[in-house]
């Protein structure tokens, strides 16, 4: 099956959109991407919280005014939305969505799927199960 990554920032369903939407072009994450999964399509899952926090709202304010229209009751959460490639992960990626010293992990590419899939989420890289849609989700160029 597939292998999946969440968003669990507490932004994630805008992180997501913003993703998908072929805006946001970096993934920040406080360790590398292991080598197997590097330009690998992985299943993409949002998180089921999103608390708009005071002291989180000062420090995403620049990247949120990329999704001036966004709210997040509009976005999904707790389930899977699409799928996502990774390019090797550096340290100082040139764009408004890199953040600090951070593990910055290009993204290659993103896609919706069709249809949404609820399920938890977990931490780092993991395998969906197959009693989740069988383990799998379609990814293609379209």
């Amino acid at each position: 099956g597939i292998m999946c990554i969440t968003l669990a920032f507490p932004l994630c369903p805008r992180y997501a959109e913003a993703i998908l939407s072929y805006w946001k072009d970096v993934e920040n994450r406080s360790g590398r991407l292991q080598e197997d999964f590097i330009g690998v399509p992985l299943a993409l899952h949002v998180g089921k919280r999103d608390p708009m926090l005071a002291e989180l709202a000062i420090f995403a304010k620049p990247m949120l005014e990329h999704l001036p229209h966004i709210t997040p009751n509009d976005l999904p959460h707790g389930c899977i939305i699409g799928w996502i490639r990774f390019d090797r992960p550096v340290r100082r990626y040139p764009s408004s969505w890199a953040v600090g010293e951070r593990w910055h992990w290009p993204i290659l590419e993103a896609r919706r799927i069709p249809e949404r899939i609820p399920c938890d989420g977990r931490l780092r890289v993991w395998p969906i199960p197959t009693a989740i849609n069988g383990g799998k989700i379609e990814v293609n160029n379209g």
